[in-house]
């Protein structure tokens, strides 16, 4: 069988980031590009994104808004991005649906960024209410997640971790044959 694409394969949440790595401009579109080009209910596109790098006054204030844990490593991230939903929508969308919208989003940001040569890790362990208060006047919508963004710290950092997987028979059944 073959394998799913490399970047796919290769994709892993590092515990350690490369400190004052600059990501290129033309990297940073790439990766929001790639995440608003996931397919989502009537083309409503309900993801948004604020992207912050880390000599900014809003990285910053992003890092304030993470749990003691999360700033330990998140600290060293070159970029925070911060993800989330509005929900203004048509009469004709499901309001179900816009989280995994936005998962399909991050999916395809992360894998954009893999294919750069940049490793992520997805951040739900942050104090909602006040990010949105510290971002007051930028944000009228849901943050979700935020995605720390940078290059695995390979001197730190253990880069071919294997994680175990569940087997696929574990988390799919397949009918593919009339009985």
């Amino acid at each position: 069988m073959e394998s799913v694409l490399k970047e796919i394969e290769d994709r892993k949440s590092p515990k350690f980031f490369l400190q004052n790595h600059v990501i290129q401009e033309s990297q940073i579109y790439k990766l929001i590009d790639a995440a608003r080009r996931a397919p989502s209910s009537f083309n409503e596109q309900p993801w948004r994104f604020i992207v912050s790098g880390f000599q900014t006054e809003e990285f910053s204030r992003v890092i304030e808004s993470l749990n003691a844990k999360n700033r330990e490593w998140a600290k060293n991230c070159s970029l925070l991005i911060i993800s989330g939903i509005s929900y203004s929508r048509s009469e004709y969308s499901d309001r179900d649906i816009q989280h995994m919208e936005l998962g399909l989003a991050v999916s395809f940001l992360l894998i954009q960024g893999e294919s750069l040569g940049l490793q992520s890790r997805i951040i739900g362990g942050f104090n909602k209410p006040l990010l949105i208060n510290k971002f007051v006047n930028v944000i009228d919508w849901e943050p979700v997640v935020v995605i720390g963004v940078g290059v695995r710290d390979d001197t730190r950092d253990i880069p071919n971790l294997e994680l175990q997987r569940k087997p696929i028979e574990e988390i799919a059944k397949f009918f593919l044959m009339p009985h």
